[in-house]
């Protein structure tokens, strides 16, 4: 049995934003139906620094699985646009956590790959391409802003 949940899983991330961690609203999923009820701190700089100074733009789409106590366990980017937002990417889904039906382990939940995208994207300038048909999380920096 597969639990298909209505998707809503975007987010919008300002790098050097300063705010205590947030609950995800009830209907944010991820694209296989599991509901998600944290998201990344946002204390947390995600868009790399050197990649906010040059201005690049980029996406990474990351592959991983949610284990019984709903964190993304073996997590592998399958199509990077830039290998320089890898490692961000790998970190901001690392703080997800989502809320596993109850028989999730019994129907084999923990060995299915899950697929997100991160789009990091910078104010000003044309948004990066983004791969069609997959959840997307958005990181935006804004290089006029002072943390």
């Amino acid at each position: 049995m597969r639990y298909l949940l209505p998707l809503g899983f975007g987010l919008l991330l300002l790098s050097g934003c300063a705010a205590p961690p947030q609950r995800a609203q009830p209907d944010s999923y991820n694209g296989d139906g599991l509901p998600l009820i944290s998201r990344p701190p946002p204390v947390y700089q995600y868009f790399p620094e050197k990649q906010a100074r040059l201005r690049h733009v980029g996406a990474v789409v990351l592959e991983y699985s949610v284990s019984a106590n709903g964190r993304p366990e073996d997590i592998r980017a399958v199509d990077p646009s830039s290998a320089e937002f890898v490692t961000s990417a790998t970190r901001l889904v690392e703080f997800l956590r989502f809320k596993n039906p109850p028989n999730w382990v019994e129907q084999g939940g923990p060995t299915r790959r899950l697929r997100l995208q991160i789009v990091y994207n910078v104010t000003g300038l044309p948004p990066a391409k983004q791969a069609p048909g997959v959840e997307t999380i958005v990181v935006t920096c804004d290089p006029g802003r002072r943390r």
